[in-house]
């Protein structure tokens, strides 16, 4: 007979055992996270706009505490007693032993006689701040600039000078924030993608197009897109805040378009001015239409027009004006109208309104520019002291005038934009520490002043000859 073997005893997991052992595990993966970032990584916010394109303001960013050998090209975090701020980033433009010059007329920098080439920067290296060169980096130090050549303060001050590498607290190794990649600006959102394609079915419904432009921008404000999608559809083009472009150059473009056999029309949608001969103007238009409804025995139909424009260029305001109420939503803001809405102006006519829709992509970068002066474009996206500059830089060719009477800035030839700026912010006392010049609350102040038509009646553009 076998003897019978003892059975085993099956164990039991404990419940609070199994949940200690979770809770244990957690806490620790927590705690090497802690150490991890303590340690070796650490999250940054970004501030100022001294390294656009590269990084802009509130851009979140991971720096390596590990690297000690720091190489031309390098984004590194900075801090030093006698930096304003916390920290600061920089770009590594020379490492010890190395020999730095900058040629401030032609705007290029060499390191040990070498050209660099620098597709980073906005801008040529024009601001000499304290630099005298060349200069030879020390032992233990690098020399840092930012990619804002022209609105950067760094190693060409004397307050900041070679940073020697025990003030670097780490080099950047990825942007967390925002995903999309460095440098690149949302100019089309996906609704006006869609907004494009709706526009291009919609055009059976209509009679005539209604393209509202910039009469400051008239070239910049009409999307070369429509011309395609719109195709022979009649068009009226309205050259609208008229109020706050040059009459001239207005009347000029009017008699542009008209030799091109295009009919246009000057408004201005907040005072209404002009607005009140758009219907007549509609049926000007499409008089051929009408004496054909006419014979087939449709002269009761009412006409239909689209009405289309880039973002924040008044359409929807023109087209309250037009109904003598508010039937279409408006605002000061880009991207407000989201959707198509009819809005019937009289018994005789009904528009169609659209939302904006911007260029797919701009081949001319003034175009860009033209457009962010005028708020088309979000603030957001784009840097704000960069872009005053180079408003200022354009004005001061166009109309140094407005910028002596609004500024006192009476010595304009030859003055590059972020010299203007400065100078703008000084006569109007917007001062930092130690005397500089605020010039992001100026850039602010001079985009809202021109928005708002306080610099007077300009246009930026004008028609081909």
């Amino acid at each position: 007979m076998e003897a019978k073997q003892p059975e085993k005893a099956v164990k039991t997991k404990d419940p609070k055992g199994n949940a200690y052992d979770w809770l244990e595990s957690l806490v620790t993966a927590i705690v090497a996270c802690i150490i991890i970032f303590l340690f070796l990584f650490r999250v940054v916010n970004v501030q100022g706009s001294s390294m656009v394109p590269t990084l802009r303001e509130s851009d979140k960013i991971v720096i390596s505490r590990l690297a000690r050998n720091y190489r031309y090209g390098d984004i590194v975090v900075l801090t030093k007693i006698s930096f304003d701020d916390d920290s600061i980033v920089k770009r590594v433009i020379a490492t010890e032993g190395q020999t730095i010059d900058i040629d401030f007329d032609e705007g290029i920098v060499t390191v040990d006689g070498k050209v660099l080439d620098e597709p980073y920067i906005a801008d040529k290296t024009k601001r000499q701040m304290d630099f005298t060169g060349p200069m030879t980096v020390p032992e233990g130090c690098i020399f840092c600039m930012g990619d804002n050549r022209n609105q950067s303060t760094d190693s060409r001050r004397s307050t900041i000078g070679m940073i020697d590498t025990r003030c670097v607290l780490g080099r950047v190794v990825l942007r967390v924030w925002p995903f999309n990649k460095i440098g690149a600006v949302n100019w089309f959102p996906g609704h006006m993608t869609k907004a494009l394609r709706n526009m291009e079915s919609d055009l059976k419904l209509v009679d005539c197009v209604c393209e509202i432009t910039d009469a400051r921008i008239p070239r910049s404000s009409r999307n070369p897109a429509l011309d395609e999608i719109l195709g022979r559809k009649p068009r009226l083009v309205l050259l609208n805040r008229a109020d706050q472009a040059d009459g001239d150059m207005t009347r000029r473009w009017i008699e542009y378009y008209r030799s091109q056999g295009i009919a246009a029309l000057e408004t201005d949608s907040r005072s209404g001015r002009g607005v009140d001969r758009f219907p007549q103007a509609v049926r000007t238009l499409l008089q051929e239409k009408l004496q054909a409804l006419e014979a087939k025995g449709q002269g009761g139909r009412p006409l239909r027009a689209m009405v289309v424009g880039l973002p924040n260029v008044g359409t929807s305001t023109c087209i309250n004006k037009a109904a003598g109420r508010k039937a279409a939503a408006a605002s000061d803001r880009p991207g407000v109208t989201r959707g198509k809405q009819w809005v019937t102006v009289s018994r005789g006519l009904e528009l169609l309104d659209t939302p904006g829709v911007l260029w797919p992509k701009f081949d001319d970068p003034v175009v860009g520019e033209h457009l962010a002066f005028t708020g088309a474009v979000k603030d957001q996206i784009l840097d704000t002291e960069e872009l005053a500059s180079h408003l200022l830089s354009l004005l001061a060719g166009l109309a140094p005038q407005a910028l002596k009477e609004r500024y006192k800035l009476t010595e304009t030839e030859g003055m590059q934009g972020w010299e203007l700026l400065e100078a703008a912010a000084k006569k109007r006392g917007f001062l930092v520490s130690r005397g500089e010049a605020d010039t992001l609350r100026m850039a602010n102040v001079l985009l809202d002043e021109y928005r708002g038509g306080k610099l007077g009646r300009l246009t930026l553009e004008a028609p081909e000859c």
